[in-house]
């Protein structure tokens, strides 16, 4: 398992939608299956994630050692924005963390700071890993052959979901700066590691 520092989630804009569909290509045969509730082509998958920041959307990313690994995805259903649609994925090496669970906490404190009342999951039966961490969160689920439905309701903003957003943005801020210097500092000293490894190599050949 990753150390904690290593993952964190938040929000993913407009210009990053290529870290949604390379997660998506990761996902193995079954895992997109569940996640789409049928096979796709690649060719759906780009023109997917190109769509999916719209006014209508908020798109979380959960990143482990600075890679998407697990995505969240709301879409707000209602005229008045009270209730809304939610989807999750992780990918095949990153599930049974409990990543599943984090990003629909963080999900869930998300839909109620916009105002959403009632969140409902739509989902292949079979997802017996998605329904279960649904009912942690009280989702009244129903099945229908080979359909299920998740209904959470009575959602509504307070402190705490406040607060833990806002913490968990800031969090993957200071995150993201540190990668973003450790990688400079690894480019800066690349061409010096090559010169070393090169000069090596030609010592020992004499």
């Amino acid at each position: 398992m990753p150390a904690a520092e290593d993952v964190f989630t938040r929000r993913l804009h407009p210009g990053e939608w290529p870290f949604l569909q390379a997660h998506f290509e990761r996902l193995d045969p079954a895992s997109r299956r569940l996640r789409f509730g049928n096979a796709v082509t690649s060719a759906f998958i780009e023109r997917y994630a190109r769509n999916s920041f719209d006014a209508d959307a908020v798109v979380l990313g959960l990143f482990v050692g600075g890679v998407v690994r697990g995505v969240a995805e709301l879409r707000f259903i209602s005229a008045d924005r009270g209730e809304a649609e939610i989807a999750f994925s992780i990918e095949r090496q990153c599930q049974g963390f409990g990543y599943g669970t984090r990003l629909f906490a963080r999900m869930r404190d998300a839909a109620r700071n916009r105002g959403v009342h009632r969140l409902w999951l739509t989902c292949l039966s079979e997802n017996r890993r998605i329904l279960a961490i649904a009912k942690k969160f009280g989702a009244k689920v129903t099945l229908l052959g080979n359909e299920a439905t998740a209904e959470i309701s009575g959602q509504h903003p307070g402190r705490g979901s406040l607060s833990r957003e806002w913490v968990e943005e800031t969090r993957a801020q200071i995150f993201e700066m540190i990668d973003q210097r450790q990688r400079r500092i690894e480019r800066i000293f690349d061409p010096f590691d090559s010169v070393g490894d090169r000069a090596t190599g030609t010592q020992a050949r004499q």
